[in-house]
């Protein structure tokens, strides 16, 4: 099993990938899909921040009070990180909040005591996640959380390794 301290600091590597980005020029790279059908930088980079809020706010409150957690539809959830992104915000305010926000979760994270991180909790009314019938845990959302932020991770990685001409 992952220790608390090793998600933690895996979850935290992101803030210095988002400072690594501030190379990125507004116009074309951060605001075109980064495929035909796809979000741009940035929308990608509101949408992982959106959700850190959501963690912050919801998720972390209702574990602790309740040990039952709700996420919102994702759907509408996502669809409101993408107006922001496109609301015309400065890239390099987005990536300011969303390193301010990862790291404001990182402290709230490292600030927990292992048992109350790796505690079980209900999300949607499931102790287990259905697909890899593991409990439930802030540790394991966490933990999910990363696959998340890697798969976005490459995606926005891959699309600014091509060639200027195509972005």
């Amino acid at each position: 099993m992952i220790k608390q301290n090793e998600l933690i600091q895996q979850f935290g590597s992101l803030a210095p990938w988002y400072s690594s980005l501030s190379h990125i020029t507004p116009e074309p790279a951060w605001l075109n899909p980064i495929k035909e059908g796809k979000w741009s930088a940035a929308e990608i980079i509101a949408h992982l921040d959106k959700w850190d809020q959501y963690f912050i706010t919801s998720v972390l409150p209702e574990a602790e009070k309740y040990s039952n957690v709700e996420f919102p539809n994702h759907d509408d959830y996502n669809a409101a990180s993408s107006a922001y992104a496109l609301s015309g915000i400065l890239p390099s305010e987005i990536l300011n909040q969303a390193i301010e926000t990862r790291q404001k979760l990182v402290q709230k994270l490292t600030e927990m005591k292992e048992q109350q991180f790796f505690h079980p909790i209900i999300v949607h009314g499931n102790t287990h996640c259905p697909q890899t019938k593991a409990p439930y845990s802030i540790g394991y959302l966490i933990f999910d959380f990363i696959q998340h932020d890697e798969h976005h991770r490459k995606q926005v990685e891959e699309f600014l390794l091509q060639p200027q001409s195509k972005k």
